[in-house]
Protein backbone atom coordinates (compact mmCIF):
# COMPACT_ATOMS: atom_id res chain seq x y z
CA UNK A 1 0.00 0.00 0.00
CA UNK A 2 1.44 3.23 -1.06
CA UNK A 3 1.28 6.56 1.39
CA UNK A 4 -0.19 9.09 -0.62
CA UNK A 5 1.38 11.86 1.37
CA UNK A 6 2.26 14.74 -1.49
CA UNK A 7 0.23 13.34 -3.53
CA UNK A 8 -2.63 14.21 -5.48
CA UNK A 9 -5.41 11.24 -6.28
CA UNK A 10 -7.58 13.56 -9.29
CA UNK A 11 -9.73 12.63 -12.33
CA UNK A 12 -11.11 14.86 -15.09
CA UNK A 13 -13.87 13.88 -16.75
CA UNK A 14 -14.94 15.84 -20.19
CA UNK A 15 -18.44 17.49 -19.55
CA UNK A 16 -18.16 18.72 -23.39
CA UNK A 17 -15.71 18.07 -25.89
CA UNK A 18 -15.00 20.79 -29.14
CA UNK A 19 -16.71 17.92 -31.15
CA UNK A 20 -20.17 17.85 -29.11
CA UNK A 21 -23.05 19.94 -30.66
CA UNK A 22 -24.37 21.32 -27.10
CA UNK A 23 -23.60 24.23 -25.99
CA UNK A 24 -21.28 24.94 -22.44
CA UNK A 25 -24.04 26.50 -20.64
CA UNK A 26 -26.32 23.57 -21.77
CA UNK A 27 -23.83 20.94 -20.53
CA UNK A 28 -23.34 22.38 -17.51
CA UNK A 29 -27.02 22.69 -16.51
CA UNK A 30 -27.28 19.44 -17.33
CA UNK A 31 -24.62 18.23 -14.80
CA UNK A 32 -25.99 20.43 -12.20
CA UNK A 33 -29.37 18.83 -12.18
CA UNK A 34 -27.22 15.17 -12.14
CA UNK A 35 -25.61 16.38 -9.20
CA UNK A 36 -28.05 17.40 -6.91
CA UNK A 37 -29.73 14.32 -5.51
CA UNK A 38 -25.81 13.21 -4.90
CA UNK A 39 -25.28 16.09 -2.94
CA UNK A 40 -28.26 15.85 -0.99
CA UNK A 41 -26.69 12.43 0.61
CA UNK A 42 -24.06 14.37 2.81
CA UNK A 43 -25.66 17.68 4.19
CA UNK A 44 -22.71 18.70 5.06
CA UNK A 45 -21.27 19.98 1.58
CA UNK A 46 -20.00 22.95 1.20
CA UNK A 47 -20.57 25.23 -2.22
CA UNK A 48 -18.02 27.73 -3.47
CA UNK A 49 -19.03 29.14 -6.56
CA UNK A 50 -15.35 31.03 -8.33
CA UNK A 51 -14.20 32.90 -11.27
CA UNK A 52 -10.37 33.56 -11.71
CA UNK A 53 -7.56 32.55 -14.04
CA UNK A 54 -4.44 30.34 -14.24
CA UNK A 55 -1.24 31.18 -15.64
CA UNK A 56 0.85 28.43 -16.22
CA UNK A 57 4.84 28.68 -16.62
CA UNK A 58 7.55 26.65 -17.61
CA UNK A 59 11.47 25.92 -17.45
CA UNK A 60 13.10 23.35 -18.96
CA UNK A 61 15.06 22.52 -16.65
CA UNK A 62 12.24 21.15 -14.73
CA UNK A 63 9.70 18.28 -15.32
CA UNK A 64 6.51 19.92 -14.83
CA UNK A 65 5.07 23.17 -14.55
CA UNK A 66 4.32 26.18 -12.08
CA UNK A 67 0.75 27.40 -11.99
CA UNK A 68 -0.59 30.70 -10.68
CA UNK A 69 -3.93 30.72 -9.43
CA UNK A 70 -6.01 33.77 -8.88
CA UNK A 71 -9.79 33.64 -7.97
CA UNK A 72 -12.40 34.34 -5.70
CA UNK A 73 -11.09 31.24 -3.16
CA UNK A 74 -7.65 31.76 -3.28
CA UNK A 75 -4.68 32.66 -4.16
CA UNK A 76 -1.91 30.06 -4.80
CA UNK A 77 1.15 28.56 -6.35
CA UNK A 78 1.38 25.39 -7.67
CA UNK A 79 3.85 22.86 -8.82
CA UNK A 80 3.27 19.68 -10.82
CA UNK A 81 5.13 16.76 -12.10
CA UNK A 82 4.26 16.09 -15.84
CA UNK A 83 5.12 12.96 -17.75
CA UNK A 84 4.32 10.64 -15.07
CA UNK A 85 2.82 7.36 -16.32
CA UNK A 86 -0.47 7.92 -14.50
CA UNK A 87 -1.90 11.56 -14.78
CA UNK A 88 -4.70 10.71 -12.01
CA UNK A 89 -2.13 10.51 -9.45
CA UNK A 90 1.13 12.84 -9.73
CA UNK A 91 3.21 14.83 -7.23
CA UNK A 92 1.81 18.31 -6.27
CA UNK A 93 3.04 21.41 -4.09
CA UNK A 94 0.76 24.17 -3.49
CA UNK A 95 1.87 27.12 -1.76
CA UNK A 96 -0.54 29.75 -0.20
CA UNK A 97 0.71 32.86 -1.23
CA UNK A 98 -0.70 36.68 -0.36
CA UNK A 99 1.51 38.97 -2.86
CA UNK A 100 -0.17 40.29 -6.01
CA UNK A 101 -0.34 37.71 -8.98
CA UNK A 102 2.33 39.89 -11.49
CA UNK A 103 4.92 39.86 -8.51
CA UNK A 104 4.54 36.31 -8.70
CA UNK A 105 5.09 35.97 -12.01
CA UNK A 106 7.86 38.61 -12.01
CA UNK A 107 9.56 36.55 -9.32
CA UNK A 108 8.85 33.08 -11.35
CA UNK A 109 10.62 34.61 -14.73
CA UNK A 110 13.45 35.89 -12.72
CA UNK A 111 14.69 32.50 -11.79
CA UNK A 112 13.94 31.34 -15.37
CA UNK A 113 10.71 30.36 -16.01
CA UNK A 114 8.88 31.01 -18.80
CA UNK A 115 5.06 31.65 -19.71
CA UNK A 116 2.61 29.62 -21.44
CA UNK A 117 -0.58 30.36 -21.51
CA UNK A 118 -3.57 32.11 -18.96
CA UNK A 119 -6.57 30.06 -18.53
CA UNK A 120 -9.47 31.55 -17.35
CA UNK A 121 -11.81 29.10 -15.16
CA UNK A 122 -15.14 29.50 -13.73
CA UNK A 123 -17.81 27.50 -11.88
CA UNK A 124 -18.72 25.79 -8.76
CA UNK A 125 -16.55 23.96 -6.24
CA UNK A 126 -18.79 21.60 -3.69
CA UNK A 127 -16.38 20.16 -0.70
CA UNK A 128 -17.56 16.85 1.07
CA UNK A 129 -15.09 17.38 4.19
CA UNK A 130 -13.55 13.94 4.41
CA UNK A 131 -14.57 12.18 1.62
CA UNK A 132 -13.99 14.33 -1.89
CA UNK A 133 -14.43 17.74 -3.78
CA UNK A 134 -16.36 18.15 -6.83
CA UNK A 135 -15.14 20.97 -9.09
CA UNK A 136 -17.90 21.85 -12.50
CA UNK A 137 -15.71 24.39 -14.16
CA UNK A 138 -14.99 25.98 -17.76
CA UNK A 139 -12.35 27.00 -19.22
CA UNK A 140 -11.10 29.90 -21.67
CA UNK A 141 -8.21 30.71 -23.12
CA UNK A 142 -7.51 34.19 -22.63
CA UNK A 143 -7.22 36.74 -23.70
CA UNK A 144 -10.20 36.84 -25.73
CA UNK A 145 -11.98 34.14 -24.13
CA UNK A 146 -11.71 31.47 -26.87
CA UNK A 147 -11.50 28.13 -26.89
CA UNK A 148 -14.51 27.08 -24.11
CA UNK A 149 -14.31 23.95 -22.69
CA UNK A 150 -16.04 22.18 -19.70
CA UNK A 151 -14.81 19.57 -17.15
CA UNK A 152 -16.20 18.02 -14.16
CA UNK A 153 -12.96 17.04 -11.46
CA UNK A 154 -13.05 14.65 -8.71
CA UNK A 155 -10.29 15.11 -6.36
CA UNK A 156 -9.94 12.92 -3.14
CA UNK A 157 -9.60 14.68 0.65
CA UNK A 158 -9.63 11.00 2.36
CA UNK A 159 -7.81 8.07 2.61
CA UNK A 160 -4.61 7.48 3.72
CA UNK A 161 -3.02 5.42 0.88
CA UNK A 162 -3.26 5.70 -2.82
CA UNK A 163 -5.52 2.79 -3.29
CA UNK A 164 -8.03 4.05 -0.37
CA UNK A 165 -7.95 7.97 -2.47
CA UNK A 166 -8.47 5.74 -5.81
CA UNK A 167 -11.49 3.85 -4.18
CA UNK A 168 -13.35 7.51 -2.77
CA UNK A 169 -12.91 8.55 -6.52
CA UNK A 170 -14.36 5.48 -7.91
CA UNK A 171 -17.07 5.65 -5.52
CA UNK A 172 -18.02 9.08 -6.71
CA UNK A 173 -17.95 8.69 -10.41
CA UNK A 174 -20.47 6.00 -9.88
CA UNK A 175 -23.07 7.96 -7.71
CA UNK A 176 -22.25 10.79 -10.63
CA UNK A 177 -22.94 8.79 -13.83
CA UNK A 178 -19.34 9.61 -15.14
CA UNK A 179 -17.60 6.90 -17.21
CA UNK A 180 -14.44 5.78 -18.13
CA UNK A 181 -14.93 7.09 -21.68
CA UNK A 182 -15.44 10.23 -20.39
CA UNK A 183 -12.20 10.71 -18.41
CA UNK A 184 -9.69 13.61 -20.17
CA UNK A 185 -5.80 12.48 -19.07
CA UNK A 186 -4.68 15.79 -20.13
CA UNK A 187 -4.04 18.39 -18.13
CA UNK A 188 -5.73 22.05 -18.45
CA UNK A 189 -1.96 23.35 -19.09
CA UNK A 190 -1.38 20.26 -22.05
CA UNK A 191 -4.90 21.19 -23.51
CA UNK A 192 -3.89 25.03 -23.65
CA UNK A 193 -0.52 24.83 -23.67
CA UNK A 194 2.49 24.31 -25.96
CA UNK A 195 3.75 20.78 -26.47
CA UNK A 196 6.57 20.18 -24.37
CA UNK A 197 9.69 19.88 -26.75
CA UNK A 198 8.78 23.90 -28.07
CA UNK A 199 8.49 25.15 -24.73
CA UNK A 200 11.71 23.81 -23.91
CA UNK A 201 13.05 25.13 -26.88
CA UNK A 202 11.79 28.26 -26.86
CA UNK A 203 12.95 28.63 -23.17
CA UNK A 204 16.35 27.36 -23.90
CA UNK A 205 16.38 30.12 -26.94
CA UNK A 206 15.63 32.90 -24.89
CA UNK A 207 18.28 32.17 -22.68
CA UNK A 208 20.75 32.05 -25.47
CA UNK A 209 19.31 35.31 -26.78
Amino acid sequence: MIDRSGMEVERKYWLIRPEDKVTVPQAMAEFQSRIAPVLAEFPDTRLHIFDGHDTYLRQPDFQGFVRVRTNLLRSEMTAKIIGTPDSERRPEVNLKVTSPEDDQVRFLELIGFQRVVTVRQSGNLFIIPGRAEIVVYRTERLPGLTDPRAFVEIEALGGVTVDEAVALVDDFERRLGLSAEKRCRQSIYAIYGLSLDLIVSQCRKAQVD
